[in-house]
């Protein structure tokens, strides 16, 4: 009895231990998981942040990435442009195309603009591991209270580095007899939108109104018509409901 009673008291203390074990390992696995990568992408993130800050050599000007990056997309929306050029080559040179035309913003010394191109790659989603492969991304931004949608291209080069910044804003529902001037226009339009079958194509010069003009028919064949529409986009630059939207 006596042996019997040692080794029943052997195996309980051996199930407590291998109890506490175990649940110790459960919450070292929770907190490492939970908490601890956390706080490690919290630190990576501020160091992957931190280095997007730079000083001016010749200027004197001292930038966080993102305070720079901000204030270009703002003077550009005050200035109404639809597209950003950064090109960088021995400088890098950031233009706006207003009216067609491309207006020198600024220049910066090239290692801002380094730092300018890996921002704006790493906030549009855009691989930076594949430096040499020409990409988009998307992003969304905020200004006055008005969300602008950023189509961002990136074409590398041999000698040069590029990235084009398209700037969309979102496309108010608005009937076709309010959105043009020419009677015939408008008529012409109207009668589109009632045809079973077709092909129709809108061409122009950035920021003309293509993509106006064909979200405007759109909600126009939504309003009056029980349609399925299904839209081939590429990229997929305005968001509405009304449409199955594939790129």
């Amino acid at each position: 009895m006596p042996n019997k009673k040692v080794g029943l008291e052997d195996v309980m203390s051996s199930l407590i231990t291998l109890f506490f074990n175990v649940s110790r390992y459960i919450i070292q696995f929770i907190f490492i998981r939970f908490v601890l990568l956390k706080k490690v992408r919290i630190i990576v993130f501020f160091i992957f942040k931190s280095n997007f800050y730079i000083t001016g050599v010749n200027d004197n000007r001292r930038y966080f990435m993102d305070e720079l990056f901000e204030k270009i997309l703002n003077h550009a929306i005050n200035y109404k442009t639809s597209d950003i050029h950064i090109l960088m080559k021995q400088k890098c040179s950031v233009s706006f195309r207003q009216h067609g035309d491309l207006v020198l913003y600024d220049t910066f010394e090239s290692h801002i603009g380094l730092k300018l191109f890996n921002y704006i790659r790493f906030k549009s989603n855009i691989d930076i591991n594949y430096r040499l492969r020409p990409q988009t991304g998307h992003l969304n931004y905020i200004y006055q209270n008005q969300i602008y949608y950023l189509r961002i291209s990136s074409l590398p080069g041999r000698e040069l580095d590029s990235i084009v910044i398209r700037i969309l804003t979102i496309i108010n529902k608005l009937p076709l007899i309010n959105w043009l001037f020419f009677k015939e226009t408008t008529v012409f339009l109207k009668h589109i939108t009632t045809l079973e079958a077709g092909l129709f194509i809108v061409s122009g010069a950035t920021g003309s109104g293509k993509s106006t003009t064909l979200y405007t028919l759109l909600d126009s064949i939504n309003a009056t018509q029980q349609r399925n529409i299904v839209t081939l986009e590429d990229p997929v630059e305005i968001k509405r409901s009304i449409a199955c939207k594939f790129k």
